[in-house]
């Protein structure tokens, strides 16, 4: 059996792929030719820890403002399962990542594409989020 799975925050990997090896095993007795033929479970793909960025943090309120003022409309929340690299810097370096981004169609399919209105709008308010958390300086 081929297995790839997703992660809540706080589970261990270690902990989920054993459960799902013992649920096979589990489960292969109840069948006569499983119970003589054990299945194995082979792991592939991305395994990862899960990662969370509470609500409410200083980023995401400049986020929120700088989405505020590009698209004059409150930033609307959006909660993922997929894997991207926030998770990398909350878990690893403890610094607060946002996953900020078009809309966009088809997305991982052979199809997929972005917005490009909604691209030129995003960009300009990642552009404010990053002089707003950053900070500017004259050119001189």
């Amino acid at each position: 059996m081929d297995c790839r799975i997703g992660l809540l925050p706080g589970t261990d990997v270690a902990e989920a792929r054993a459960a799902v090896e013992r649920c096979v095993a589990e489960a292969a007795k109840t069948d006569n030719f499983l119970a003589n033929n054990p299945p194995s479970v082979t792991w592939h793909g991305f395994l990862a820890d899960g990662y969370v960025l509470q609500p409410g943090s200083e980023a995401e309120a400049v986020l929120a403002a700088a989405h505020d003022a590009v698209f004059g409309e409150a930033m609307p929340a959006r909660v993922s399962t997929a894997v991207n690299d926030t998770r990398y810097y909350g878990l690893d370096f403890g610094i607060p990542a946002l996953c900020y981004g078009p809309r966009g169609e088809g997305i991982h399919g052979f199809d997929e594409r972005a917005d490009i209105d909604s691209l030129k709008a995003t960009t300009l308010a990642i552009a404010a989020f990053v002089a707003d958390w950053c900070g500017v300086r004259p050119l001189s």
